[in-house]
């Protein structure tokens, strides 16, 4: 994804929380589709603003990160083969897991540039912990 893909993107994920929140980014419904299976990617949640203003993620950001989502900022996931997915599930539910290296399941969108995350684990644990929307 070039820079104007992302920035347009990242105009519509800012017009969509005041559009009636991460559910309906840019006014319009998201479409996952139905039926596929689970993705399955490892990566990091970052929240977005940072990481394009500055590039940050990692444990120096985690504070920023997580007060970010917590105020409900839009989060990136960045997948371990360079991959940039937004993630449209509600930032606050996923602020513990930012900055640290997790694996994720969930559906994107056709074009990849949504994720909606319905399972989580820290890199370093076994278990699953189911996301809300």
């Amino acid at each position: 994804m070039n820079r104007a893909q992302i920035a347009i993107v990242w105009a519509g994920a800012l017009g969509g929380l005041a559009c009636g929140g991460p559910s309906n980014i840019g006014g319009r419904a998201l479409a996952f589709p139905e039926g596929r299976s689970s993705t399955e990617m490892s990566g990091q949640i970052v929240d977005a603003r940072c990481y394009f203003n500055t590039g940050a993620t990692g444990g120096d950001h985690q504070y920023c990160a997580f007060t970010s989502a917590r105020a409900g900022l839009p989060l990136l996931f960045l997948s371990d083969d360079g991959g940039l997915a937004f993630v449209t599930n509600s930032p606050a539910t996923l602020a513990p897991f930012v900055t640290a290296r997790v694996s994720v399941r969930g559906a994107r969108t056709p074009n990849g540039q949504l994720l909606r995350v319905d399972a989580i684990r820290v890199a370093s644990a076994d278990d699953w912990r189911v996301v809300a929307p």
